[in-house]
């Protein structure tokens, strides 16, 4: 079902793929499915489509059957615009180390308050901080261990001339996604993507 839905990270937390290898006999690894409305408490749902979130296993262990509802957290297939006005960055927590934080852009309160349960009743900000030191470091590096300006050198000048996009240009530095409807093509596109957008302002 995730490849009819061309999902290929947890819906959720975009850093594992929820791939199905193998077939019917021999299922090596198969994608997880959440239902959003809990199957306790909606029975009629279990089994629908509409239903079905393709998940990684973490995140389907940490919902559970937690009682998510439209109108207290974000629905994948159903958010609006002011549901999607979040972003990742980062804040020095010590010489070496940084934290994930997450700015909320959205003055809708009904947004913010889904944005805000979303992330904490699936830990989303613990998660990302404890990839921080291999994600968000290796980042961090490009920026500050090289020159001001090596970003853009990267971005914008090193494929000069060549018949190569933006996107492309993104999949083989980074390996990630950086249209917001592709971001489930690739774990941690929308986080990378988001950090380096605010390194690029530093610059």
């Amino acid at each position: 079902m995730a490849e009819l839905l061309d999902q290929h990270t947890c819906i959720y937390c975009n850093r594992n793929y929820v791939k199905t290898i193998g077939n019917t006999k021999n299922k090596i690894i198969r994608a997880e499915y959440d239902h959003f409305f809990s199957q306790s408490k909606y029975p009629l749902l279990a089994l629908s489509f509409y239903n079905l979130i393709p998940i990684c296993s973490n995140c389907n262990k940490k919902k559970l059957d937690d009682d998510f509802d439209i109108s207290t957290h974000l629905h994948p297939y159903l958010m609006n615009i002011e549901e999607k006005k979040f972003s990742f960055s980062f804040r020095k927590k010590t010489f070496s180390e940084n934290n994930i934080k997450v700015n909320i852009t959205t003055n809708n309160i009904d947004a913010q308050n889904k944005i805000k349960n979303t992330f904490r009743d699936l830990c989303l900000s613990e998660i990302y901080n404890a990839h921080s030191n291999k994600e968000l470091r290796d980042l961090l590096d490009l920026r500050y261990k090289y020159s001001e300006n090596y970003l853009d050198i990267l971005l914008n000048k090193t494929f000069k001339g060549l018949a190569i996009s933006k996107e492309e240009v993104y999949r083989m530095i980074f390996g990630i996604e950086i249209n917001e409807n592709d971001y489930h093509g690739r774990p941690f596109s929308k986080f990378k993507h988001d950090i380096i957008e605010e390194l690029k302002k530093n610059n």
